[in-house]
C-alpha cells in the first residue's frame, strides 16, 4: 500500500478501522484453522513438542543407579542427556536436607529451599535461600 490514509478525517478512520477488522478476522481464522489441525493431529494419535531425553524406563534405571551412589556425571554419560536433565527429572538429587521448593523445570532457574519461603512468594529468578533468611531488597516484589 503506498498511498497514506489520513485518520482525522471520519472516512480515513473508517478505512483503518475495516483494515484492522479484516486483520483480526483474518488472524482469527488462521487461529482457528490451526487449533482444529492440531486437534486432528491429536485424535491420529500424533503428539507435537520434543521427544523427552529420557524414557520412563530409563528415568527409573537413573532414579536405581542415584540410589547407589553413583555420581551424577556418570549417570549423565550413560543416558546420554545432561546433569541439568537429571537434576530437572529427579527432584530426589536436592543438595542439602532441606525440601526443595521448585518452579516447574525445563529450563527455570527457580529453585527456592524450604517449605514455605517469603510466605510462598518466590522472589527473583536466580533466587536460592534457605527457609528463614530475609529477602534481599532487590529480589523484593514491588
Amino acid at each position: 500500500m503506498q498511498e497514506n490514509i489520513d485518520t482525522i478525517t471520519p472516512g480515513g478512520r473508517l478505512v483503518f478501522h475495516v483494515f484492522g477488522a479484516l486483520a483480526s478476522f483474518e488472524r482469527e481464522l488462521i487461529q482457528e484453522r490451526t487449533l482444529a489441525g492440531l486437534a486432528a493431529a491429536r485424535e491420529r494419535g500424533r503428539l507435537g513438542g520434543r521427544p523427552t531425553a529420557l524414557s520412563p524406563a530409563k528415568l527409573k534405571q537413573a532414579r536405581k543407579m542415584i540410589g547407589e551412589k553413583t555420581p551424577v556425571t556418570e549417570v549423565a554419560q550413560v543416558f546420554g542427556v545432561s546433569r541439568a536433565t537429571l537434576y530437572c527429572r529427579v527432584p530426589e538429587l536436592a543438595r542439602g536436607t532441606t525440601p526443595r521448593v521448585s518452579v516447574q523445570c525445563p529450563r527455570r532457574r527457580v529453585h527456592l529451599l524450604g517449605a514455605s519461603v517469603n510466605g510462598g512468594q518466590y522472589t527473583s529468578d536466580w533466587a536460592t535461600r534457605r527457609a528463614g533468611e530475609p529477602t534481599p531488597a532487590w529480589a523484593r516484589r514491588r
